[in-house]
């Protein structure tokens, strides 16, 4: 790896914080489009009777 090809100091921590962000917001938006399918399962399943 030559100098120009490395990362300013700190550079690599930044992209890596950037990294963690994005796959927590990926992991967030697969949780919210699983919701709607649990949702319609449980009324498929109905409410407990009283």
């Amino acid at each position: 790896m030559t100098d120009s090809q490395r990362a300013a100091p700190g550079q690599l921590q930044a992209d890596l914080a950037a990294l963690a962000g994005a796959i927590e917001r990926m992991g967030g938006e697969l949780a919210l489009g699983e919701e709607p399918s649990n949702f319609v399962a449980a009324l498929d399943a109905g409410a407990p009777r009283d």
